[in-house]
């Protein structure tokens, strides 16, 4: 063991030593490994047997001293007790200003944490963990550090460690992922701006033709409501794919949804493959996000289309299965809905298989894939509580088992064309605070054809310079979550304190993580996604404005109108930090 200690001198000079010091049979062991690979110690004729152990602590302390990674010895309590010449590279301090002190002083708090659970409250005797180094440069580096107790007849008695500076290496990793999300981005993008232009066109090329042919616009009208309907479900896939998202959870038949997408893959996968489906027979009903099992379907297809380039068959089919103990492997036993998605393409190695559900794992060249397919199904399958398989043969093709389990009891609702609007009235006076002008006038509109009196703000300045003006009640607040100079939650806040009876309602397009970030909490408020029906928005001010009172914060006088006061809210700005696919890695 290498210890520097200080001491004092007769003329007040502190002077540092090192002191080497070993247990004999210790360093007995340490001559036998490094110079004796027959078992024998290396003791030279004539060569006392204490030169030869000097000898061999030598050059054991070149190793230790001119090893490129940090060592170090600690006691219990974690005071360091040795280091070599690596660890003060790396720290900018000197070994006298290191040795005696804690390692947690040269830690940050969460690597501290680190430490204390992973050396010393675990009882494991060894222990692997990263933390960050602050440097006396007061730069943090990142370290691997590898840790062991070393024993004396059985008790610990020291810790042990080995540490490796990883910060290039953070880094580069950092850089590469970044590349790889800006590149699935693009590709995204792409992808997005292809399907959003042909619902476009099926909205603006219907609208015109019910204005030519006005005796048939209810049919026209019919297809643009569908197309609206598809833009909203594609909005919200990007949304779960570009940051977590809870899936709509609802009774499901797997046949529909199979039979919807498939719709489409005819087109998407190609004339030169055959598509064929097979549904099961009484299909058991499942509890999923239909939305997210057509992504499902359609990520299988395009994956299968691309191992067949030259053609081949695609073949889906839907079975009830029972997993009983024996037969279920690493899945539970119970009764599950089963996916199956067969292709005859080129199929895949072992090697390849152990790898086709990670991000950004892909066998295509660059430009042709993210890497992003099998790895958003593996997660959409997760989160509805299922699990996938796949078994795949080299020159046979790939079979993928999507497995869901089965749900007794529930009823699938029924679908059909779009129904007439059902409008609940109202004569209560409703606030409406939007940015989007187009927003704000339709929700309007739909509001006034209900029987509501409206007031209308584009910014919580302009509505605090109409409530001013304004004597009678306001019955309700209906308030966008992200506006320019103030959140909605702010402004609502502000506005309760000035009418404490009255209801607020929340709208947004955001995700459900944007819009707790800008002060709503989703379990304390009512909140409606955009885009949202006539129905669904009169229904809910109607629940609102019925139910119990909620208490709030006493009145407080009204502000003056914004140009003669400073803004009334904090700036905000619209959601620029919002950084897509970050949930993914």
């Amino acid at each position: 063991m290498t210890t520097v200690f200080p001491t004092r001198q007769d003329g007040g000079f502190q002077r540092f030593i090192r002191l080497i010091a070993a247990p004999a049979r210790a360093l007995r062991r340490l001559t036998h490994a490094l110079h004796s690979p027959s078992g024998k110690e290396p003791v030279a004729q004539g060569e006392a047997p204490e030169a030869a152990l000097w000898t061999s602590e030598s050059r054991a302390r070149e190793l230790f001293e001119n090893a490129t990674d940090i060592i170090f010895v600690t006691d219990l309590s974690g005071h360091l007790m040795s280091i070599n010449r690596a660890a003060e590279r790396a720290s900018g301090y000197s070994a006298a200003e290191i040795v005696g002190r804690q390692v947690t002083d040269f830690l940050p708090p969460h690597s501290q944490h680190t430490v204390r659970q992973k050396v010393g409250l675990s009882p494991a005797p060894s222990a692997r963990f990263e933390v960050q180094l602050l440097t006396k440069q007061g730069e943090a580096r990142c370290l691997e550090v590898h840790t062991a107790r070393l024993c004396e007849n059985g008790r610990p008695v020291a810790i042990q460690g080995i540490a490796r500076d990883i910060t290039e290496r953070r880094r580069l990793e950092t850089q590469l992922r970044t590349a790889q999300k800006m590149d699935a981005i693009g590709k995204l993008a792409g992808g997005v701006a292809h399907d959003f232009n042909n619902l476009l066109h099926v909205i603006r090329s219907s609208a015109e033709l019910a204005q030519v042919k006005p005796h048939e616009a209810e049919r026209y009208l019919e297809n643009i409501l569908t197309a609206a309907d598809r833009a909203a479900e594609l909005t919200q896939q990007l949304l779960a794919f570009s940051r977590t998202q809870v899936l709509v959870l609802t009774p499901v038949n797997l046949n529909s949804v199979v039979q919807k997408a498939s719709n489409m893959l005819a087109r998407l996968i190609g004339e030169d493959i055959q598509l064929a489906f097979h549904p099961g027979t009484q299909l058991k009903t499942v509890l999923a996000d239909a939305g997210q099992l057509e992504q499902v379907i359609i990520n299988l297809a395009v994956n299968a289309r691309d191992a067949m380039p030259t053609g081949g068959r695609l073949t889906l089919s839907t079975r009830n299965t029972r997993l009983t103990e024996h037969k279920s492997g690493f899945i539970p036993p119970g009764d599950y809905v089963e996916l199956l998605v067969s292709d005859t393409g080129v199929g895949m190695t072992p090697d390849v298989q152990a790898h086709v559900f990670e991000p950004f794992f892909t066998t295509k060249e660059t430009g042709k894939g993210t890497g992003l397919g099998l790895a958003t199904v593996y997660g959409i399958v997760k989160q509805s509580g299922g699990y996938v398989t796949l078994t795949s043969e080299t020159g046979v093709g790939t079979l993928v088992h999507v497995l869901l389990p089965a749900c007794e009891g529930l009823t699938v609702p029924a679908e059909g064309k779009h129904s007439r609007p059902n409008m609940v009235r109202g004569t209560e006076t409703v606030l409406v605070v939007e940015d989007e002008e187009g927003v704000r006038q339709s929700v309007r509109e739909i509001l006034q054809s209900a029987g509501y009196s409206v007031l209308e703000a584009a910014t919580p300045d302009e509505a605090f310079a109409l409530m001013a003006r304004h004597a009678q009640p306001i019955h309700l607040l209906i308030t966008d979550v992200v506006m320019p100079g103030c959140t909605g939650g702010v402004f609502a806040s502000r506005f309760r304190e000035h009418y404490p009876e009255s209801r607020v309602l929340f709208i947004s397009g955001y995700t459900d993580d944007a819009i707790v970030r800008h002060g709503v909490a989703r379990s304390e408020v009512k909140l409606l996604k955009k885009p949202f029906t006539i129905g669904t928005l009169t229904t809910t001010i109607r629940e609102l404005l019925d139910a119990e009172p909620v208490p709030a914060a006493p009145s407080a006088p009204l502000p003056a109108p914004a140009a003669e006061t400073a803004p009334v809210c904090r700036p905000a700005t619209r959601l620029e930090s919002c950084r897509p696919y970050d949930s993914l890695l």
